[in-house]
């Protein structure tokens, strides 16, 4: 079970890439939009938007590493 509670299963090198890689989109559509200049509330919403998917996807990537880790380092030390 990985540390997160996200994920039903083991942890899995491509759980990690699917969080990091959705992190980079929602850090991509705030970048993107911030320097389009926002002058709408919606526009607004999708940079804080962006940010909160890439904190949470970094993180949620992190958990995941090291509970991959945690597991790999319990099976060899058996």
């Amino acid at each position: 079970m990985s540390v997160s509670g996200l994920w039903a299963e083991e942890p899995t090198p491509a759980r990690i890439a699917v969080s990091v890689g959705l992190a980079l989109i929602g850090f991509y559509l705030a970048a993107q939009t911030f320097a389009a200049g926002p002058s709408t509330f919606l526009e607004k919403w999708v940079i804080v938007g962006g940010l909160l998917a890439f904190g949470l996807g970094t993180a949620d990537g992190y958990l995941e590493a090291a509970a991959l880790d945690e597991l790999e380092n319990a099976r060899g030390s058996r």
